[in-house]
């Protein structure tokens, strides 16, 4: 067995250098396995019932809550079986109570996209090609600080079909 504080202890500079780090396990050879979440353009967690989709969402969200502080990473989650995130609904990284009403949920991933659209705006207009050139020249010129939101939804499938375009 594998434990998360274990690969968190154990691996101080990957906490350092990675801006969101996701403590997956250890390779083959015993190392603890990271990824940065920052530098994932999408991720999706998939697979049939009991193949470790929710261990895995929750080693993510995990790795998040112990590595970052609530001014360095937002949280919105959406769970419409209304049990799966409810071990998270008292955190301080939540920028909004988890959400179980799909009509809240479709708001809420609304207003998502025109931040994300707004971002994107800028960063074309900026000419900057990363985050971190961009909240450089941001710093001290941007009233609304651009955090890190991650969205964490628990069964997208259970959503109407519009909420599936992008």
């Amino acid at each position: 067995m594998v434990r998360l504080r274990e690969l968190i202890e154990t691996s101080p500079r990957d906490i350092e250098d990675k801006r969101l780090p996701v403590f997956l396990g250890k390779d083959v050879s015993g190392r603890p396995l990271t990824i940065d979440l920052a530098r994932m353009p999408h991720l999706l967690i998939a697979g049939r019932t009991g193949t470790g989709k929710s261990v895995c969402l929750n080693a993510l969200i995990l790795s998040m809550l112990m590595t970052r502080r609530p001014d360095e990473v937002r949280m919105l989650m959406i769970d419409p079986k209304m049990v799966e995130l409810s071990p998270y609904r008292r955190i301080p990284h939540l920028m909004h109570p988890v959400i179980t009403d799909m009509k809240k949920a479709e708001a809420v991933l609304a207003w998502a996209v025109d931040k994300m659209e707004e971002r994107t705006t800028c960063w074309l207009a900026r000419g900057s090609g990363t985050w971190t050139a961009t909240m450089t020249w941001a710093e001290g010129k941007v009233l609304d600080r651009w955090d890190s939101t991650t969205k964490r939804i628990s069964k997208p499938s259970r959503f109407p079909s519009r909420c599936h375009t992008s």
